[in-house]
């Protein structure tokens, strides 16, 4: 494949003339171009360095929604064809020669690596290439999934390998940092928490508005509003948040409207229990809504029934839109929610579980939700506090010096 550091030489100019020309590159490599948790890292990452000063590109599978928004920033996107999440020897050996091609052409200073396949290519490339600075952000461990024994030794072997490749590894959370079990590599490891920026929420009435325009108000206006944000996979465990709802309205008069406002592979199936119990009145699919987190004010609860998470988007965001939180005790949630002071911690594999803390949350009428308003608010200060946009940026800096 060669190498490319001869382009190094002319990098080191000190005339300021030529001062634009040799800004640093950054080239961010995701295995799918759809918006979710690592996708939105990878743009904000994006976004923020351009406007740094950096020159930013991003290499990734397919052009979905990642691939609009960074194109409406400026930001080139580099189509890797062959990528694609499960694994395909004939098309892993493709995208080598794909993900080669694009770092020939652009000339990072900085491979910055997300999502496990394109972490094992992308280092591997990266060191053939001899880019000085290959950094893997791991959005939760995918070994740790619930998928064969077999399945799972072969993605923590090439884990081990893209770890042993990187020069630096970031872990977005204290717990992926204490259980990530790589040999000889724990240098190496970073804890950066995923953060967010400031976000311009939608006004409580007019976000529902905008979200359900058609609906007659009555019977939704008098239940409490529950959202998950959640892709539609089987880690995010959906299905077990429709039959807490389920169970719950069949036997409490305060009712719950479940708005699920996402896509994903599972959406059909979701739908079709929906539909085959006669549940859609009470839970409405919005499919994908672009930039969603703007309208999360339009709600009272936000739940994550996850089986697997690193330190998901989706909460982080409910928790600045002041709403009070369920979520599962997984990856790195508890970091974000201490049991009844910042939301309150279910067992994802206890459908009853997500039902007592709905029902918890759920004593006092819809316009007086004392513990609700209380555990928002003290989320809200915590992530408005500790999780902003700037200071991931800055942490993550510092591993591109």
């Amino acid at each position: 494949m060669g190498c490319f550091r001869s382009h190094r030489n002319r990098n080191m100019s000190t005339d300021p003339n030529s001062m634009l020309k040799n800004k640093k590159k950054i080239l961010y490599v995701i295995t799918k171009s759809n918006f979710g948790g690592a996708q939105r890292y990878v743009h904000e990452l994006a976004v923020h360095f351009k406007s740094a000063g950096y020159e930013v590109a991003v290499a990734c599978g397919g052009s979905g929604i990642l691939t609009e928004k960074l194109k409406v920033a400026g930001i080139p996107v580099f189509e890797i064809k062959s990528f694609e999440r499960d694994i395909n020897l004939k098309k892993e050996f493709s995208s080598i020669f794909e993900l080669a091609r694009v770092i020939r052409t652009f000339r990072p200073d900085i491979v910055h690596l997300n999502s496990s396949k394109a972490g094992g290519i992308g280092a591997l490339v990266s060191r053939l290439l001899g880019v000085r600075n290959v950094i893997f952000t791991a959005h939760g461990w995918a070994f740790w999934e619930d998928r064969s024994l077999l399945w799972r030794l072969i993605v923590w072997k090439l884990s081990w390998i893209t770890a042993l490749l990187a020069h630096h590894i970031i872990v977005v959370s204290q717990y992926e940092l204490a259980r990530t079990p790589l040999p000889f590599v724990r240098k190496k490891l970073t804890c950066i928490h995923t953060a967010v920026p400031t976000i311009a929420f939608k006004e409580r009435n007019h976000a529902r508005t905008l979200l359900f325009p058609e609906t007659d108000g009555a019977w939704r206006s008098d239940a409490v509003w529950v959202v998950s944000t959640s892709e539609h996979n089987h880690n995010k465990n959906l299905l077990s948040l429709i039959k807490a709802v389920e169970m719950h309205n069949a036997k409490n008069v305060q009712k719950v409207f479940l708005t699920l406002m996402s896509d994903g592979d599972e959406r059909t199936s979701l739908e079709t229990y929906v539909r085959e119990y006669k549940l859609t009145d009470s839970i409405v699919f919005t499919g994908y809504v672009d930039d969603a987190r703007k309208y999360l004010k339009a709600f009272d609860i936000f739940v994550l029934p996850s089986r697997k998470e690193g330190f998901p988007y989706g909460l982080l965001e409910a928790g600045a839109a002041g709403l009070a939180c369920i979520a599962s005790n997984v990856g790195g949630i508890p970091e974000i929610i201490t049991n009844n002071e910042t939301g309150i911690l279910i067992n994802p594999d206890e459908t009853e579980s997500i039902g007592r803390a709905l029902e918890s949350l759920m004593k006092d009428t819809p316009r007086d939700l004392p513990q609700q308003y209380t555990l928002g608010a003290a989320l809200q200060k915590k992530v408005l506090h500790e999780y902003t946009l700037d200071k991931m940026c800055e942490e993550t800096q510092k591993l591109y010096r």
